[in-house]
């Protein structure tokens, strides 16, 4: 653990820390950590990055460019769900909100979240899970051959999703996440990925949040996530979520979505798991760079 702040760490003075897990990831975490800090609730609000063994010049960077930011360096990868577990250990604040380090939230975004939770009769919400949009517009292409798919194009079941520039004719944002839920087959994957955007899921309960953007409320976090790692046939935000709902039973707690907040995710091979690790997952939230295009069909 490094940085000046690292004292702090386990002093419970800050209302909610935002946990981000990063692997090799420098180049992604400028735009995280400048959104962040940029929060209406920045002065309630601590800011821990979790290294994944990065060997890309992490470190260095957060020492230059970000002295405030609680530097914990694991010595080796322990995954998005150890990472998560590293960076909440110790803390006794309210609320823990965890950030994709691809990701960047509005400046409201953790403001409309706290709020959520601290809403008359959401006393035994235990989470909210954000919408989660694809960084960039696209536009359907229902009759494209697969032969001629542009790079980052994305296949839905009325066709190609393919990238274009925001606000040409046709252009629309695309949903990554509503939160998580698990399919038939018992496999965890992203309620309404690749809808576009506005025709998402309207109903606020929903199995689990999203790791890549969501906020927890701190006094539901009770299962020491080394203990029972492995434990679950899924992993990261799913694995996340499977503990939470063992630590607090059935009806104790419930997740909710939250269809008026968003933020963007880029995309990205930069995964804190291998993707040998990830392959379980019904649908995996980031598409492989370089991939030419992804194809996806829903498993349930």
């Amino acid at each position: 653990m490094t940085g000046p702040a690292a004292g702090d760490r386990t002093s419970g003075q800050a209302k909610i820390r935002t946990v981000v897990v990063s692997w090799n990831g420098a180049h992604l975490l400028p735009s995280c950590l400048d959104s962040l800090l940029t929060q209406t609730v920045a002065a309630d609000l601590e800011i821990v990055v979790v290294d994944n063994a990065s060997a890309d010049g992490t470190s260095a960077l957060l020492a230059e460019r970000y002295p405030g930011v609680v530097h914990v360096r694991s010595e080796t990868n322990l995954g998005f769900a150890g990472g998560a577990g590293l960076g909440i250990e110790g803390f006794t604040g309210a609320y823990v909100t965890l950030l994709n380090n691809d990701a960047t939230f509005d400046p409201d975004a953790i403001e409309h979240m706290v709020e959520v939770l601290e809403r008359a009769g959401n006393e035994r919400v235990g989470a909210v899970t954000a919408k989660i949009l694809l960084a960039g517009a696209y536009r359907l292409e229902p009759g494209l051959a697969s032969s001629v798919v542009p790079t980052g194009s994305f296949r839905r079941d009325d066709g190609w999703l393919v990238p274009t520039e925001p606000g040409t004719p046709g252009a629309v944002r695309v949903v990554n996440s509503t939160g998580n839920v698990i399919t038939r087959r018992g496999t965890g994957t992203d309620r309404d990925w690749l809808r576009t955007d506005g025709t998402e899921s309207q109903d606020p309960d929903v199995f689990g949040f999203c790791g890549g953007a969501a906020l927890l409320r701190r006094a539901g976090l009770h299962v020491d996530i080394g203990a029972v790692e492995g434990v679950y046939i899924s992993v990261g935000p799913i694995h996340l979520t499977g503990m939470t709902h063992l630590a607090n039973g059935p009806a104790s707690f419930t997740f909710t979505n939250s269809p008026y907040l968003s933020f963007t995710v880029l995309m990205t091979t930069n995964l804190a798991l291998p993707q040998s690790s990830w392959s379980n997952l019904g649908a995996p939230v980031e598409a492989p760079a370089g991939s030419g295009h992804y194809q996806f069909s829903d498993p349930q």
